[in-house]
């Protein structure tokens, strides 16, 4: 098991390592220590930019509901089984 680990190299640049370490023996039975460092930096970037993009959709998925129940008109829609999963306010009873 490990831990990440964040490190600013400069302002505008920071580092992501995952540590992980262990105890083992030798082949001749001398303990010894390994460790492995792996650069996870894309994986949290990624991660980063999946949050953002996910407040995002929720921000829009928001506003066009708030325009779906505000607008007088009638709106149905339909999904890819030719079903209506939803409609406006206004036809909703």
């Amino acid at each position: 098991m490990g831990s990440p680990i964040k490190r600013h190299l400069s302002r505008e640049k920071t580092f992501w390592a995952h540590l992980a370490a262990g105890a083992s023996r030798d082949a001749k039975g001398v303990p010894v220590c390994r460790v492995v460092i792996s650069d996870i930096t894309g994986r949290k970037l990624a991660e980063k930019s999946l949050a953002e993009n996910q407040i995002k959709l929720t921000e829009a998925n928001q506003m066009l509901q708030l325009v779906i129940d505000t607008i007088p008109d009638r709106i149905f829609w339909k999904d890819l089984n030719l079903t209506y999963p939803g409609c406006g306010v206004q036809q909703s009873f």
